[in-house]
């Protein structure tokens, strides 16, 4: 679910550095249609029908159908660069909905990487650190402290401080990033 709320909410923000995504489902309906068949195995066209049933249920008590709920559709409307990851041998969110989520995403650039394992086991070095050279890529050095009006003037002397920040390879990989912020500090 983080992965998925982690979607949800980067939609249409341009404050957002980089996404990654572990294991997002690509559609609530489509997931819990999934669950109910594996569960119960029931055919999918009562799975549906129980699905139906569950879903206006919902909907009577909230006033809300979170059925709608795509994060494949979210992501669509993502501008940061993206990392979808899962696990070749997840049974809960199948490999089928990060791929799917991978291919909606709208920002750029987009990554996807399938390791070896399941929605819950333990994830590989290389998980790791394929997440850590994501993140170096894909954001500018920053520390928590410098102030925006700092890289403003560093900015507007044509000053490149790596002690600020390092937007070269930003703007190498992915010049739409690079110029978004470079407006917002200026």
């Amino acid at each position: 679910m983080g992965a998925a709320t982690t979607l949800l909410f980067s939609k249409e923000k341009t404050n957002i550095g980089a996404v990654v995504a572990d294991s997002p489902f690509a559609s609530l309906k489509t997931l819990a249609l999934e669950m109910i068949c594996a569960k119960t195995n029931l055919p999918e066209f009562l799975a549906r029908g129980v699905l139906a049933i569950l879903g206006g249920q919902i909907k009577d008590r909230i006033n809300a159908d979170i059925f709608e709920l795509s994060p494949a559709d979210a992501a669509k409307a993502i501008l940061a660069p993206g990392l979808i990851l899962v696990g070749r041998r997840d049974e809960l969110t199948k490999p089928h909905h990060a791929r799917e989520v991978h291919q909606c995403f709208g920002g750029q650039p987009k990554d996807f990487y399938e390791f070896e394992g399941t929605h819950n086991s333990q994830r590989p070095p290389d998980y790791y650190q394929r997440i850590v050279d994501f993140f170096r890529t894909m954001l500018p050095r920053a520390p928590p402290l410098v102030s925006t009006s700092r890289m403003k003037a560093a900015l507007e002397k044509g000053m490149y401080d790596p002690k600020l920040f390092d937007m070269g390879r930003l703007k190498e990989l992915n010049p739409k990033r690079f110029e978004q912020l470079q407006q917002k500090v200026s």
